[in-house]
């Protein structure tokens, strides 16, 4: 699998799903990213499964793996999850 070279697919710092991307990932070999404060994750769609994929990873460790049956739901699953419920903060 290769990485879709652009922005991610889905944003909890801008809280966007692209779906441009989406529609490019889906039946394709790619993965796109998930950026967030509190963590940073990979997503894919899997054509076997019939589902939206996801990692989660914090400070270069594996967390957990999702499955959903659209963005919108593997997003608030994984938020609900990982964000810690903190806002942005700049230094």
């Amino acid at each position: 699998m290769n990485e879709y070279p652009g922005d991610a697919i889905i944003s909890n710092l801008t809280n966007q799903i692209d779906q441009q991307i989406a529609t490019v990932i889906k039946g394709n070999n790619y993965f796109s990213r998930y950026a967030a404060w509190n963590f940073n994750g990979i997503v894919w769609w899997n054509d076997e499964l019939g589902f939206w994929c996801a990692e989660v990873w914090k400070f270069n460790n594996y967390v957990a793996s999702y499955l959903a049956e659209s963005l919108e739901e593997l997003a608030k699953e994984i938020d609900s999850i990982h964000s810690d419920g903190e806002t942005p903060s700049f230094f």
